[in-house]
């Protein structure tokens, strides 16, 4: 079991690192190896870290399978496919518990076939479509992780299909104990009549394309790169160029690094575009309307990621779609961005649409600013939460065409003298700078008009910033204040009571630590304490749904 742990540990920390959030993780429980492997699909919001929940039915059907095949009845190991609770942050910090989807799925797939590599070693049975999904997810990181005994997977929708069809369980595991199922295979036998979906089949596309769209896939969940494609006018005044900026600017603040591309650049292809996806979390592409319809640039570089051959990169790739119109037919405008990025397999999840006649009127306008911004934010939150959304029509029912690499006759328009990474350092090196200038000027102002300065500590400014109203039960949380100890304090709130305690990082229910100028742009309201811990500001130790709360419970 020590390996297990190991395994947890390893794995529980690479989600920290990857989502900036700490999660308890539900471990497996049972015999390691294992003959039979049972795939939940998640806990329930009233699971934690010390047990995982199995059914009396299931748990009893389970062991007469074993007993019936001649085995040991404990010969069997419990996991969730993902590990979780699955949740989501409202926008004003509080968790809301939510069915597991697809991004679940992508998140935990490697940790559970790590898990399954070194536990299962007979039949794995899933329970629940999204426990069959993780499992088949991660089937392509197999051989990475070790799991070279070539387990039979048997999939069920549910507990019910799975007591009703016990004696196919029974029957594998009498020829498990006869030695007589190890045959090596080259991917998972699955025991079920139904047909792979046509969506996911190698028909779709040519092997090379299929596995090269594997690796893509399976390494977006550590991305940090956004893509911001401008297709629109290229006019001086036209609208569309200040609100890409704008939204740059926000991701920028958010830690994601930007990559701007425009079909207006000279070196400007396909290809460049799509092979920034391999490191792309998400993408927003901008377009105008200056009479009726999208322009000719645009349409043309639709156009060439269609006849590229590689258009599967774009699938389920996080999507923005921005039209502004100088006075009217942007919705026009939109659908068909939307309709068309959809066809190519990118799933839209955010759309904004205006009418700007002249750019003038954004740059001037703080309402318009203030929307914009609103949006880039929400479309971040989207990344990083894998936020779902109803299937649309287009995506589930459109007709992939096969395009041979060999035999099509797409061009790049132009030599590709440049990398995606090199035509963005030019802009990301001036929002940089333009970053440090403005955080040397807040230092310097926050030396001179410090808070502390006046009289007032952190611990009185909390204690006047309390709203009696406050329903959270018995908690004690901890500041640390990790460049000015001397501000470092506790505090005790129950309900409507709040009372401030000496320093002590041991018996609190959670740790906050966080650097005097972070702790200031919290009390001064340039940051909220949910958005300071999802950019890596401050750092939470313990029960960190306890920092989503304080947003509610303080008024500065």
């Amino acid at each position: 079991m020590e390996k297990i742990k190991e395994i947890y540990s390893n794995n529980e920390k690479k989600l920290t690192k990857l989502t900036k959030e700490i999660f308890n993780v539900v471990e497996g429980k049972g015999k390691v190896p294992s003959n039979l492997v049972v795939v939940l699909e998640s806990p329930d919001e009233n699971v934690d870290r010390a047990g995982l929940r199995v059914s009396e039915s299931l748990d009893l059907n389970i062991k007469k399978a074993l007993e019936r095949a001649g085995l040991d009845g404990g010969d069997a190991y419990f996991t969730y496919a993902v590990k979780i609770c699955p949740y989501d942050i409202s926008r004003r910090g509080k968790i809301k518990y939510r069915q597991v989807n697809d991004k679940d799925v992508e998140l935990f797939s490697g940790f559970l076939i790590e898990e399954l590599g070194y536990v299962a070693n007979g039949i794995i049975v899933t329970i629940g479509e999204n426990a069959k999904k993780t499992v088949l997810f991660g089937e392509n990181e197999k051989f990475k992780s070790g799991l070279n005994n070539e387990p039979e997977l048997i999939s069920f929708e549910n507990e019910e299909d799975f007591i009703k069809d016990i004696d196919l369980i029974v029957d594998k595991l009498i020829e498990i104990k006869k030695g007589e199922s190890r045959s090596v295979i080259s991917s998972f036998k699955q025991v079920e009549s139904d047909e792979m979906d046509e969506e996911i089949s190698l028909d779709a596309y040519d092997v090379e394309a299929w596995n090269e769209f594997n690796r893509v896939i399976n390494s977006r969940v550590s991305n940090k790169d956004i893509i911001l494609l401008y297709g629109g006018s290229n006019l001086k005044n036209d609208a569309c160029k200040p609100i890409i900026e704008s939204m740059a600017s926000v991701f920028n603040e958010l830690n994601m690094n930007v990559i701007m591309l425009s079909l207006f650049d000279s070196d400007f292809t396909a290809d460049l575009f799509l092979d920034s996806l391999e490191t792309a979390a998400g993408v927003v592409i901008g377009s105008s309307v200056d009479w009726y319809g999208i322009g000719y640039k645009l349409q043309a570089f639709l156009d060439d990621v269609y006849y590229s051959g590689r258009s599967y990169l774009l699938r389920g790739m996080p999507t923005m779609v921005l039209t502004i119109s100088r006075s009217a037919y942007e919705e026009e405008g939109m659908n068909f961005v939307k309709n068309s990025i959809e066809i190519l397999g990118a799933t839209v999840s955010d759309t904004l649409t205006g009418a700007i006649e002249n750019s003038v009127y954004y740059d001037t306008n703080k309402t318009y600013q203030k929307v914009v911004e609103d949006k880039a934010e929400d479309f971040y939150r989207h990344i990083k939460k894998g936020a779902s959304s109803l299937p649309s029509s287009i995506g589930a029912k459109k007709v992939y065409i096969k395009v041979s690499r060999e035999q099509n006759k797409y061009e790049p328009k132009s030599k590709r003298d440049v990398t995606v990474k090199e035509k963005a350092n030019t802009y990301n090196d001036f929002l940089e700078t333009q970053k440090r200038d403005i955080d040397e000027l807040s230092e310097i102002f926050m030396e001179k008009m410090s808070i502390s300065s006046k009289g007032k500590t952190y611990k009185d400014i909390f204690l006047n910033s309390f709203l009696e109203e406050s329903q959270l039960e018995k908690s004690i949380i901890c500041f640390d204040i990790e460049d000015n100890k001397s501000e470092n304090f506790n505090m005790l709130i129950d309900k409507s009571l709040i009372k401030m305690l000496p320093f002590n990082n041991i018996d609190c229910d959670v740790i906050i630590s966080l650097g005097q100028k972070n702790m200031e742009n919290i009390i001064s309201k340039k940051v909220t304490m949910q958005k300071a811990f999802l950019t890596g500001e401050i750092k939470v130790k313990g029960n960190f749904a306890l920092l989503y709360k304080m947003d509610d419970i303080f008024e500065f």
